[in-house]
C-alpha cells in the first residue's frame, strides 16, 4: 500500500471517530477576568471525568510510536502520559 493511501485511510478513520464532547463537564469557561470562579466551580461527575480521560489516554496512545509509548506505560491518566511526552521531548 502506498503511503498517500495509507495517509488517506488514517484521515478517513480520524475523521468518524471524535472525543465525547467535554465541554458540559463545566460550568463556567476560564477566560482573563474570571480564574477565581472557574477555579471554584461545582466538580464534574468524576465517574465521568475518569471515562473521559481514559478515552484521552487511549487516543493518546494510538497516536504514539512503540519507543514513546513504552515511555508512558503505566500512566493513569492523560495528564501524567502527556507531562512525561513533554519531559521526554525537552
Amino acid at each position: 500500500m502506498s503511503s498517500s493511501a495509507t495517509a488517506s485511510s488514517t484521515v478517513a478513520a480520524m475523521a468518524t471517530y471524535s472525543l465525547p464532547n467535554i465541554t458540559h463537564l463545566v460550568m463556567v469557561k476560564l477566560n482573563d477576568d474570571n480564574h477565581l470562579l472557574w477555579y471554584h466551580q461545582p466538580p464534574p461527575d468524576y465517574n465521568h471525568w475518569v471515562r473521559t480521560d481514559k478515552t484521552l489516554v487511549n487516543t493518546l496512545s494510538a497516536t504514539l510510536s512503540e519507543p514513546i509509548l513504552a515511555s508512558v506505560v503505566g500512566c493513569k491518566t492523560s495528564a501524567s502520559m502527556w507531562s512525561l511526552i513533554s519531559k521526554y521531548f525537552t
